[in-house]
């Protein structure tokens, strides 16, 4: 910041007193009978602008599930393309992965063995999974998502994440945001679940589970991952199990045990995980580049 001079108005000199005769005594004596006090105006400098302090910014994380990106790689831009399936596996073994919504409403399921849903849809279209166009899309997704936010991720299970608190003034506030970004995706072909978190972990399985609440800070993080089963973590099954078998039923349950029995039990990276994602401790994802 350029620093302001400030230039302080000297005293007006007084005029000096004429030399010599009666009119010189007179002044003499009229200065030794009385004194004047001096009239300069004293000068009070203005005060300096202080530097702008604000306070720390709570983390916003914003995270955008694409669940429809193997099938938009292949269709977005025609929204009237008919019944269409992506599948993958050989064989037998071929499984439904993503279905068009003409194909979801003629009964085809994501899951679904290929032969059965060819027998009950014969006009059903296919395409084979393309993870490498996936990717390329994903990439994609994130360098447009820069425009947003100087902090982007990519996260494995096609999730895009920003962190946007620095961003609310900018763009006039979070709805303001969310409106612009889901205008833009629209545009692009694209549909994503989003989810609001001040923590990175937190805002994806809240995208994943289709909870579109913002949770502004940790508190209201612990509740709205509270209510979702231990299922919506994203651990081993072997580990899901032993939850389960301890009578964990939803993620709350698993936030109220104390940590040091859950390590002793389940191990640390259990206990770690879960400390991420409700933020109890710090978890930065490496920025997409």
């Amino acid at each position: 910041m350029k620093q302001q001079v400030i230039e302080f108005p000297l005293p007006t000199p007084r005029p000096a007193a004429p030399s010599g005769g009666a009119d010189e005594t007179a002044v003499a004596r009229n200065t030794t009978a009385r004194t004047e006090p001096s009239h300069t105006p004293s000068v009070t400098p203005p005060k300096q602008p202080q530097p702008h302090r604000t306070a720390a910014t709570t983390p916003l994380w914003l995270c955008l599930y694409f669940p429809h990106l193997s099938l938009e790689v292949v269709a977005r831009g025609t929204p009237d393309a008919g019944p269409l399936a992506i599948v993958e596996g050989q064989g037998s073994q071929c499984r439904i992965r993503a279905r068009s919504r003409a194909a979801a409403a003629a009964g085809v399921k994501t899951e679904q063995k290929l032969s059965a849903a060819q027998s009950l849809l014969p006009s059903l279209q296919t395409h084979r999974r393309d993870p490498e166009r996936e990717t390329q899309a994903l990439q994609q997704l994130a360098t447009w998502a820069y425009q947003f936010s100087s902090s982007v991720s990519l996260l494995p299970g096609h999730g895009v994440l920003l962190e946007v608190s620095r961003s609310l003034r900018l763009f006039r506030g979070l709805e303001s945001l969310l409106r612009t970004i889901q205008r833009d995706l629209t545009e692009l072909g694209y549909q994503a679940r989003r989810g609001l978190a001040p923590t990175p972990q937190g805002a994806w399985l809240l995208a994943r589970s289709g909870d579109q609440r913002p949770a502004l800070n940790r508190d209201a993080l612990r509740r709205q991952l509270g209510a979702l089963p231990i299922s919506a973590l994203e651990l081993p099954s072997a580990t899901l199990t032993a939850l389960h078998q301890l009578g964990m039923r939803r993620v709350r349950d698993c936030l109220r045990l104390p940590r040091d029995g859950m390590s002793r039990r389940l191990g640390v990276e259990v206990a770690a995980y879960l400390d991420r994602v409700s933020g109890h401790t710090a978890d930065l994802p490496a920025p997409f580049q």
